[in-house]
């Protein structure tokens, strides 16, 4: 039986391994957080999904979306165990930018 000392390496590798997948996660978790934010933010302004404009406002669960002469504010909320289903809601009601108009 290896001692603690001798089993060092061994779970120094495990825990790179273990940081290295939770790192892939947490970037593939991102990339589809922007795109389903693009989803529906797509639908909620009757806009094509490369005329959206995603602007951070705080910490990973407000961000603000300009599309179309519109603009709203979206909350990243989840739920589930560990948070793990997650969903975006518009926190604001849409409006027209200022200058903005339907000529």
């Amino acid at each position: 039986m290896l001692t603690w000392l001798e089993s060092r390496p061994r779970r120094v590798w495990h825990l790179a391994i273990c940081v290295v997948l939770i790192c892939m996660a947490a970037v593939s978790c991102g990339i589809a957080d922007e795109d389903a934010l693009r989803a529906r933010a797509a639908f909620d302004f009757d806009c094509p999904k490369n005329q959206i404009k995603i602007v951070e406002l705080d910490a990973d669960n407000t961000y603000g979306v300009i599309a179309c002469g519109q603009r709203a504010t979206y909350i990243n909320m989840c739920h589930g165990p560990y948070d793990a289903e997650c969903t975006w809601v518009q926190n604001t009601d849409s409006h027209r930018r200022h200058g903005d108009d339907d000529n």
